[in-house]
């Protein structure tokens, strides 16, 4: 058991002969390394967390990325569509006549409407709304 827990401390770790008080010595010290370490990491780490507070498992109220629903096609349609719509609505003015080239645009910034077609569709559900294709009328 010495041989192994000297071998764990490193081979200076002790000064002279191996004892059981030495080596228990040798213990606390590394022990109060390692929790001086933590907590130089976390004082650290401090002033990044108070614009978000640490939170233990289990005690946040926030749904864990399990407790999200999971998006329908439906939903994901939906989606697609939005962030098209956004997209034109925000390049109605310099919009490309061409429709290769309209698509190669939007093809540039698609994945940024469509985050921002996510994120109002969240904004809507948490105001109790709900986007619904309909059909379309002849």
């Amino acid at each position: 058991q010495f041989d192994a827990v000297q071998e764990l401390l490193g081979e200076k770790a002790v000064e002279g002969p191996a004892t059981t008080e030495s080596l228990v010595q040798a213990l606390e010290r590394l022990r109060e390394q390692c929790y001086a370490q933590v907590l130089h990491t976390h004082a650290g780490h401090a002033a990044t967390s108070e614009a978000r507070p640490l939170t233990e498992t289990g005690i946040s109220t926030m749904a864990t990325k399990t407790d999200r629903l999971e998006h329908t096609e439906e939903d994901l349609r939906l989606r697609r569509i939005l962030a098209r719509v956004l997209w034109n609505s925000d390049h109605k003015d310099d919009m490309p006549s061409d429709p290769a080239e309209r698509k190669a645009a939007f093809d540039l910034v698609r994945r940024d409407y469509q985050k921002k077609a996510l994120d109002l569709t969240r904004r809507l559900e948490n105001n109790n709304l709900k986007l619904v294709e309909t059909d379309k009328q002849s």
